[in-house]
């Protein structure tokens, strides 16, 4: 889009005079034109600047944040969330035990590696 702006005044002026006829004897009547000029810039209009798509970074994305609960010693675990996060009877049933993962990978493995006497370590006996 092109936006025109135009600067300048126009005008037109007739200034008559009259002479006293008693100096000269006759009648003199002066005409001056007075014109001024239009001018006209062109000047290209700006057009708006698009937003950012990229978010500020303490704005959130629509997700919801993750917050991460602690692992505990005998609860219940997602399969992947530790080596230790073990399901000794392969049952499907994963449980945090401190140690599971040596204990699954020793020769005793699997059911031995349960949490026999309730102290969050896996095996028994066990110094717990």
């Amino acid at each position: 889009m092109m936006a025109a702006m135009v600067l300048g005044l126009s005008g037109l002026a007739v200034v008559a005079g009259c002479s006293d006829s008693s100096d000269s004897g006759g009648s003199d009547v002066t005409t001056t034109t007075i014109t001024t000029t239009i001018a006209t810039l062109t000047v290209p209009s700006v057009a708006p600047v698009p937003e950012s798509t990229v978010p500020p970074a303490s704005q959130t994305t629509g997700s919801t944040p993750v917050t991460t609960v602690p692992l505990v010693p005998g609860q219940p675990c997602t399969p992947g969330s530790s080596p230790d996060c073990i399901s000794p009877e392969n049952d499907g049933h994963y449980v945090y035990l401190i140690g599971g993962a040596a204990c699954m990978a020793s020769p005793i493995g699997g059911p031995m590696c349960a949490d026999l006497d309730g102290d969050g370590n896996a095996g028994y006996p066990d110094a717990g």
